[in-house]
Formats: C-alpha cells, structure tokens, sequence
C-alpha cells in the first residue's frame, strides 16, 4: 500500500509552474459525489419518463423507481461517478481540501493533464501499469450478450 494512502498525505501535482494538492477522499468526499451521482439518475430517469408520458411504459418506471432499494439505486447511479463527469466531481472533492477556492470548472481543464491521472493512481497505491492491466482485463472479460 501507498504511503499516500496509509497517510492520508495529499499527492503534489506540477501543471506549468502551478502546484496542486491532490488528497485522498474522505467518507463525506465519498458520499457527497455518491448523492451527486443519484441525482443524476433520478434526472435521468425523469427525462425518460417525461418522453414516454404517462402509457405503460412510463408507468412501468414509475413502479420501478417506488421499489428500488438504496443498493439498487446504488448499482444504477455508479455508472455516473466514472464517467468524465463523475471523475471531474471525484477530482474537485480531492482538490478542495487544499484549494478552497477552485471551481468545478477549472478542474475539468485541468483533468486534460496527465499528471491528474498519475496523482489519483498514486493515491489509490496503483501505477500505470496496473491500470492499463485492469484495462485489459476488464476489456477480455465476458459480457452479458456473450
């Protein structure tokens, strides 16, 4: 394991002559990107039932959204919290503990750089390589349809 991690140490990013603290996330970082991330699939889920209106299949959703349980929910809104999105919301959590001031917006520029993504592997004790293998992995691994 890293030290950054078993530290909690945030890991220092050089962009141009700028010097960014990235930390690690913290349970409240967690769960705040995780209710970032139902919301947008309950807004999701909305559009798609303003589309289909009020027939069977939008009743259909209606009746799946009252019954699903907070896992299910979960399950569903993950998907969110990957995507660039989800990575720019994770990132800005990570970088507002040491830069109070800087916006959602500044982050997703500053996502482009590839120091961004050495700095979060460093932080989950990961390298490069490790992560191009769980790429491998993940793309050699069985699908539903297959």
């Amino acid at each position: 394991m890293s030290l950054p991690i078993v530290a909690a140490k945030p890991v220092k990013v050089m962009v141009g002559d700028k010097e960014y603290l990235v930390s690690p996330m913290t349970l409240g970082d967690w769960a705040e990107v995780e209710a970032w991330a139902q919301e947008q699939f309950y807004s999701n889920m909305k559009k798609r039932m303003e589309l289909v209106g009020d027939g069977e299949v939008g009743k259909a959703i209606r009746a799946r959204l009252a019954t699903m349980t907070y896992a299910e929910v979960m399950r569903e809104s993950s998907p969110y919290m990957d995507d660039g999105e989800g990575t720019a919301h994770r990132l800005h959590t990570m970088l507002r503990h040491n830069h109070p001031d800087i916006k959602l917006e500044e982050v997703k520029e500053l996502m482009g750089f590839k120091e961004f993504n050495g700095a979060q592997l460093q932080l989950l004790g990961l390298t490069e390589e490790d992560e191009k293998k769980k790429k491998e992995e993940e793309k050699d691994r069985p699908t539903e349809e297959s």
